[in-house]
């Protein structure tokens, strides 16, 4: 439904607009103000308190816009030195990354990062729902990145006062307000399911990956004890073997620059980097990288302390240069399959068996630490049944995952087209309906 007559706002970025509504810059009807940082090496001393205002940094403030509360940072309640943004505030990421995308409506009072700007209204013909869905509009996003400036990418405060918003009388913006709280929970509640599904397919191939690379295909075999916990049963006919009998290190380096094909281990996969590109930190010089092969495995071993997310291992499937900082592993054997391997290693990585081995203060770990590492060793024409069979049943997992990501994207677009029509007055709501 339209609204009967609509008027030039005046302002480019919005265009036209519903006959009664206004256009008024955010500083007349809103407060807006950054938080507070706290130092890293004093987040310890709000990590202490029993009870007070929880700390909200952007890390907290999640992709499908709630907030985590309970982070385990809190400012005592008596404290003068932090700002609090208050119930029924919005708090949006205006600096780095994710500046304009990271939003929220408090639902509580919090203290927060100076990173994220609290938008409070002040006039009483300001709905907060109402300008909470203004400012998640792809109409404003639009505008706030175009304003973005600075090497870490950002809008100043005094920019974000100075923007416009659209003001529709006080009752239609409690109409507007009440119809996309109604029509976005809904859509979340599908986007939710639709990320459990995915999520239950992530853990089902994981265990699958897990279970057929320790187990074997032939669940009537007779089974032996490997001696490892994280291992556990194993067909009675396999061997197993320490890393340095399989695999050796690689120490080919990139002497004289032989090679140019820049590789580099991206969620668990061995990806193309352009080796002249400006972006991300790059060497000098890349001679001291090491050449890979196919067959290669690639082991990230650094930051083990500070980071136990990130997937650790990647198959190299071309020739090309990787940085020395990972451990490059080479087949010592004829009758060893490096993909098989490989999904070996990508359990233990899976099962978090790499963490427990770190030492010192980045918790590191080199070709030596691991080469102890047991790895299972079936005959060959088992190790080939298995990667077979992986790689079927992982390209159908992938492709119903796909299909649902898909989903997720078109329910987030579908989202975002909702807010924009509503709140622009592209679509006219009356009584919560359309």
């Amino acid at each position: 439904m339209k609204y009967e007559k609509y008027k030039d706002s005046g302002i480019k970025w919005i265009g036209e607009i519903p006959e009664r509504w206004e256009v008024i810059k955010f500083k007349y009807f809103a407060d807006l103000f950054i938080g507070n940082s706290i130092p890293d090496e004093d987040k310890k001393n709000f990590e202490l308190v029993e009870e007070g205002i929880p700390y909200i940094a952007t890390k907290d403030v999640k992709a499908d816009y709630s907030v985590d509360y309970e982070n385990g940072m809190y400012i005592p309640a008596n404290s003068s030195n932090f700002k609090i943004a208050t119930e029924r505030s919005a708090l949006m990421c205006i600096e780095g990354g994710s500046a304009g995308i990271k939003k929220c409506f408090l639902e509580r009072n919090v203290c927060f990062g100076n990173k994220l700007c609290c938008f409070r209204p002040t006039a009483k013909y300001v709905n907060a729902r109402y300008m909470y869905y203004f400012i998640m509009s792809p109409t404003y996003e639009r505008y706030f990145h175009l304003n973005l400036s600075g090497l870490i990418g950002g809008v100043s405060i005094q920019n974000l006062k100075n923007f416009e918003s659209i003001i529709p009388p006080i009752n239609e913006q409690e109409i507007i307000a009440s119809y996309l709280d109604d029509k976005t929970s809904k859509i979340d509640a599908i986007i939710k399911s639709l990320e459990e599904q995915r999520d239950k397919l992530e853990q089902y191939k994981r265990e699958l990956i897990s279970e057929t690379v320790t187990k074997g295909l032939d669940k009537n075999v007779p089974m032996k004890n490997s001696g490892t916990d994280w291992i556990g049963q194993i067909p009675e006919h396999w061997k197993i073997y320490p890393l340095f009998y399989l695999f050796e290190q690689n120490k080919d380096k990139n002497n004289g620059m032989k090679n140019s094909n820049l590789l580099s281990l991206s969620y668990g996969s061995i990806v193309r980097k352009d080796i002249d590109t400006t972006f991300g930190l790059l060497p000098a010089s890349f001679e001291g990288y090491q050449v890979v092969d196919n067959g290669y495995i690639i082991l990230r071993l650094t930051d083990l302390q500070n980071d136990k997310r990130s997937l650790r291992t990647g198959l190299v499937r071309e020739k090309g240069i990787i940085t020395s900082a990972y451990v490059g592993l080479k087949k010592s054997l004829k009758d060893l399959n490096s993909e098989y391997l490989h999904y070996v290693l990508h359990t233990y990585d899976l099962k978090k068996v790499f963490y427990s081995m770190g030492s010192g203060l980045r918790q590191s770990l080199n070709f030596s630490d691991i080469k102890r590492v047991p790895l299972l060793f079936p005959p060959l024409e088992e190790q080939l049944e298995i990667v077979g069979y992986l790689n079927r049943q992982q390209v159908k997992i992938d492709s119903i995952m796909r299909k649902i990501d898909l989903q997720i994207e078109e329910l987030r677009e579908y989202r975002k087209i909702i807010i924009h029509e509503v709140v622009t007055g592209k679509r006219k709501v009356v009584g919560g309906a359309e």
